[in-house]
Order: C-alpha cells, then structure tokens, then sequence
C-alpha cells in the first residue's frame, strides 16, 4: 500500500513547485501539454502491467446494498471513517486549496517559494507513507499510529492559529505544514484498519467508502473554507488582479480545522485494535 501510495502521490510532487517553475519558464500552455503527455504515456505502460496482474478474489456480484449495509452496520466502521476524512481532509485543504494562497497573502512571498512549501509537504507526506505501512507491520499495531497522527494534527493546526495570532513567521508555517504532511501519511493506516475490521466478502465496500467519504469531506471542506474567505472579502484588498484576504478570515478557518482535528483526535480513541494479538 505503502509502495503504491508513492507511485501515485509523484504526480502530486511534480504540481507544485515544479510545475510552477515550468509555467514560469515556458507559460502554462507548454508546461500542461507535456503533463498530459507524459500522463498519457504512464497510462498507456500500465496497460500490459494490469493485464498480466492474477485475480486475487473474484467477486460474486458487481454491486450489492447488502454489502454496504454490512459496512453500515459494523460500528467500529464510523470511527475510522471519521477520523481518517478529517485527518486526510486537513492536510489536503492545503497542500492544494489553501497553503499556497495563504502564504501569498499573509506573508507577501513568491509564488515560486510558496509552491516550494507545498512541494515539501508532498516530498515529506510521500516518504511516511512509504514507510508508515512498514511501521505498522513491525510494531504488530494500528491504534498507536492512528492516534500520533490525529495529534499530530491537532497540534499543527494550533501552531498554525498562534503563529497567524501572535508571530507571524513563514519558517514556523512551513513545520506545521511537515507535521501535517507526516500525520496523513498514516491514510495506508486507516484503510488496512477498516479492511481488518470487516468480512473479506465486503473489504473492497469498506475501503471504497472510506475513500468516498474522504472525498465528500475534502470537497465540503474546501468549499467551506472558500465561503468563510468570501464573507470577509469586504476587507479583501485587490492588487494587480490579486485578491488578498485578511489574517481574520485565515484565523477563522484555522479555528474550524482545530475543531475538527480535536474531533478526529477524541474519536479516534474508540477505533478498535486490529492488529496481531490484540482484542482491544
């Protein structure tokens, strides 16, 4: 899972910073030509790959609300669910919608060395997924990363608010980014825990729905966070073009992720144990 979660998150590395310097040097057009040339190139080479993969397990029926209902109701679902949405939401509002956005604003730097935080999040959050299904494998546990990742998170986002409140120091803002980018890579984590916790008929409905629902929050949270930068954009100041929101409005949706982190963090406790030897 590890292995595969890096292979997928380097097209991610390559949208930040380096797209960003390929569109300064060669325009937009260029850059996402070749983007989706090369795209096009990897899909067609995993063509032959997937072809020759063996089927594990073959699935009686192509779709049944029986097996979703099964998911439904197995209750120590919910908690996995919530939690691992909120914490990979987080960290995903901005690495990509607002991380950004939010140091050009706040702190008047470059495009370029903003998007050179973000590609350390991805660079960071791509090498603990590497190895975060390994520790989990080693240690024979599931709950202890779960929870060092929710406070992990927790603890960025208050970093996040007091500095944006007191100091107002972009080196700060970039650690609390790393220490994001650390705790959702555990997201390997949480879909090995809700795979162990359900029957194999319905292991594909569990890890599929722990994705949907991690989407559906990743959408509600940025659309959120948008509509809490519109109601301050009376204090929005325009420049070349550029609309440059208040600190208030950041603070705002700083205090939101907060409570949400918080909320990740409590009911992250009542996740049952799945690993080796446990009963808890």
């Amino acid at each position: 899972m590890g292995v595969s979660l890096t292979l997928g998150e380097s097209g991610g590395i390559l949208a930040t910073y380096p797209l960003e310097r390929a569109v300064s040097l060669i325009g937009w057009r260029n850059s996402f030509l070749i983007a989706g040339l090369l795209c096009s190139l990897f899909a067609l080479a995993c063509g032959p790959i997937l072809k020759s993969a063996r089927t594990v397990y073959r699935q009686e029926k192509t779709f049944s609300l029986q097996a979703l209902f099964e998911v439904f109701k197995n209750r120590h679902s919910l908690p996995v669910i919530i939690s691992g949405a909120i914490n990979f939401g987080i960290y995903f509002l901005f690495q990509t919608t607002l991380g950004k956005k939010y140091l050009q604003d706040s702190f008047n730097i470059s495009s370029s060395r903003a998007a050179l935080f973000t590609f350390i999040m991805m660079i960071t959050n791509t090498g603990f997924a590497f190895i975060s299904g390994y520790t989990s494998r080693l240690i024979g546990l599931r709950r202890p990363i779960i929870r060092t990742a929710t406070t992990i998170t927790l603890t960025a986002t208050i970093i996040l608010f007091l500095n944006l409140l007191l100091t107002g120091n972009a080196n700060i803002v970039l650690s609390a980014y790393i220490l994001l980018a650390i705790s959702a890579a555990v997201a390997p984590i949480y879909v090995t825990t809700i795979k162990e916790m359900n029957s194999v008929k319905v292991v594909a409905t569990s890890v599929g729905f722990l994705n949907a629902m991690t989407s559906l929050f990743i959408a509600f949270l940025g659309y959120g966070a948008g509509c809490i930068l519109d109601a301050f954009k009376d204090s929005a100041v325009e420049i070349a073009g550029i609309i440059i929101y208040p600190d208030f409005a950041y603070r705002m949706i700083y205090l939101l992720c907060i409570v949400l982190a918080l909320f990740s963090f409590l009911i992250c406790f009542s996740i049952k144990e799945t690993g080796n030897g446990q009963k808890a």
